[in-house]
């Protein structure tokens, strides 16, 4: 009889602070860019996303047969000859395309996860209307003070 082993937690660094995260159905995260769907943790410090993997709707569903193939094994059950071949090649399959997601869309979707936002400042043109209009209002109000003292 075979004894169940715990899963080890799975944690990641991040790469700007070095704070460890614990990866949990929580803390992963997923963004759609075009027809690639982008799974990342953010670190709850620093805010840097960390993509761990990219997939499109046909290498999800293939996850899906792989996870429900393994998890049938967990339980121990057996799996038949059969059963064993497509989980083989599904996983095969399942890498293939992950790697080829990888190569050409890594850089481009990492960049765009962690696009720099600039806050939202008043532009140079704007401060300039806004100190000509402090200006104008204590002229103004220098004018009416002259106008009472006479």
């Amino acid at each position: 009889m075979k004894r169940w082993k715990k899963p080890k937690d799975k944690r990641c660094s991040c790469v700007n602070c070095g704070y460890v995260i614990k990866i949990s159905p929580y803390s992963v995260k997923e963004q759609t860019f075009d027809d690639v769907i982008a799974t990342y943790v953010e670190c709850p410090v620093c805010g840097e996303k960390m993509l761990k993997q990219l997939d499109t709707a046909e290498s999800q569903e293939l996850a899906q047969k792989c996870v429900k193939l393994n998890i049938r094994q967990r339980e121990g059950k057996k799996l038949t000859d059969k059963q064993k071949a497509k989980l083989k090649s599904t996983i095969r399959v399942l890498n293939n395309t992950r790697k080829q997601l990888n190569r050409a869309h890594w850089d481009e979707v990492y960049q765009s996860l962690n696009q720099y936002e600039e806050p939202k400042t008043e532009t140079a043109d704007q401060e300039l209307t806004l100190g000509e209009q402090v200006t104008s209002t204590v002229q103004a109000g220098e004018s009416m003070n002259e106008h009472e003292s006479v």
